[in-house]
């Protein structure tokens, strides 16, 4: 009788593992019999980069929706000049053939105010050196693609606007308010910035510093004290309307930002650090578009207030946060953000991938931070396998097989259901700022990001090259 058990134990054990083998085979033989199909339905979906720049990137334009009042345009990378063209190019026909007012980029506000003041007689490759030498990253401004947008600029009517909405460095809006109540003549309000502002003003060497020394109870938080700054002047300049009381106000509000930032980076890896950042780009972009609107009603007679805005700024900023692993750790994005407040027809996300070639980046310093040094050309290491570079990479070759190009947009949001099932999952993306990192690049530059659900749109370069500068 034991035999017999045993005998059928062992058969009914045989029966389930070859099921189980069975299961497996055939599962695997669908994943690729899908893969091949999704494959080839992804290429047909996709447009040549080439054939986009010939028609003026007219069938993206097609898909960004007439009531939207801001697009986004992100990079991979901080330093890829591939990144840099197309972003241009794609704006200076947004400006051209949709009417939109201002380009927000992800740079400190003051240098992009003095950007905004050369004519267009002065030298703007030596105009932007001379303004972004000494902001880190200075590659990511003074470049070439940048001096021949800037260029373009200035060919432009006044309407038109480049401005920055950073606030990485207080001390050239702090340098700047100053300044413009000297001018004013307001005598009282100078020596109370100058009182409020001293503190934060003595980290000008390092000011990272200052969060180190606010919470080893060296000098108190200047929460309260920038905070003061920025109600005395909105109280006292409420009904004043012009551009310099604007830009003084709004520089107010950024100092309080920044010394926010500053004070909360000293927690590594902290969401609120990021978040004070992100809510800051979001309130510098509101109040730049209301001033915007206020000037187009008051300077050029426009009946209508709307005000539609292009903003430049790093995947991890313009991408839908919710989509990807960093949401995990509580942290925002500008994308998310505007979703949420203009809701999706009234804004268009655009990302930018690459899997190999070249960037322009810094090392860390000895303690891990990445916010300084100099720029170098730097070989990027390949996508890792499964990632979304990864399959990128898959059409891009496919692509090169039959034309020869490697660069293409994709339309996440197209009526392909191959296309949203493809990308509409969570694989690994890369993500390089001002640092490049290839000794630890999974952990430093990776995270597991649903593309479809993060992006609208999608250009790839499948081989790129480090931005000249």
């Amino acid at each position: 009788m034991f035999r017999l058990e045993l005998l059928v134990f062992l058969l009914l054990r045989v029966a389930v593992c070859t099921a189980a083998f069975v299961h497996h085979v055939d599962r695997k033989n669908k994943h690729h019999r899908h893969h091949r199909q999704s494959s080839k339905l992804r290429y047909d979906a996709v447009t040549p980069l080439s054939e986009l720049q010939c028609t003026s990137y007219d069938s993206l334009q097609k898909e960004i929706p007439s009531s939207a009042q801001i697009v986004l345009i992100g990079e991979g990378t901080h330093g890829t000049e591939e990144f840099f063209r197309i972003r241009s190019e794609l704006t200076k026909h947004l400006i051209e053939s949709t009417g939109f007012h201002a380009v927000i980029c992800e740079g400190d506000v003051q240098p992009f105010y003095q950007l905004s003041q050369l004519s267009p007689r002065d030298n703007v490759l030596q105009g932007l050196s001379d303004i972004f030498e000494h902001h880190f990253p200075d590659w990511m401004w003074n470049n070439v693609p940048m001096t021949e947008f800037v260029s373009w600029m200035h060919t432009r009517s006044k309407q038109q606007q480049l401005m920055g909405m950073d606030i990485q460095s207080p001390f050239h809006s702090i340098d700047f308010i100053i300044e413009q109540l000297d001018e004013l003549g307001d005598q009282k309000s100078m020596a109370l910035a100058y009182e409020c502002y001293a503190t934060l003003n003595s980290f000008r060497q390092n000011i990272r510093r200052y969060g180190d020394a606010v919470y080893a109870n060296k000098v108190p938080s200047q929460a309260s004290a920038v905070q003061k700054v920025v109600e005395t002047l909105s109280e006292i300049y409420a009904d004043v309307e012009d551009s310099k009381t604007f830009e003084l106000l709004h520089n107010a509000h950024v100092v309080a930002a920044s010394e926010e930032y500053h004070r909360q980076r000293i927690f590594p890896g902290h969401s609120a650090a990021w978040n004070t950042r992100t809510k800051a780009f979001m309130d510098c972009i509101l109040r730049l578009r209301d001033n915007i609107s206020r000037v187009k009603q008051r300077d050029f007679n426009h009946e209508s207030t709307s005000v539609k805005l292009i903003v430049w700024a790093h995947n991890s900023h313009v991408g839908d946060m919710r989509s990807t692993g960093y949401a995990s750790q509580g942290q925002v994005s500008l994308g998310q953000l505007c979703r949420e407040m203009f809701g999706k027809e009234g804004v268009y996300l655009i990302g930018m991938t690459t899997y190999e070639g070249t960037v322009r980046a810094a090392h860390a310093d000895r303690q891990g931070a990445c916010w300084k040094g100099k720029g170098e050309v730097m070989v990027l290491k390949n996508g890792i396998e499964d990632s979304h570079e990864a399959h990128l990479h898959d059409i891009a070759t496919k692509m090169t097989e039959e034309s020869g190009e490697a660069a293409f947009g994709l339309n996440l949001k197209g009526t392909d259901q191959d296309i949203a099932s493809s990308f509409d999952c969570s694989r690994l993306e890369r993500f390089v700022g001002s640092c490049y990192l290839p000794q630890t690049e999974l952990m430093s530059h990776y995270s597991h990001c649903n593309l479809a659900n993060q992006f609208d749109y999608v250009f790839h370069v499948d081989k790129s090259s480090a931005i000249t500068v």
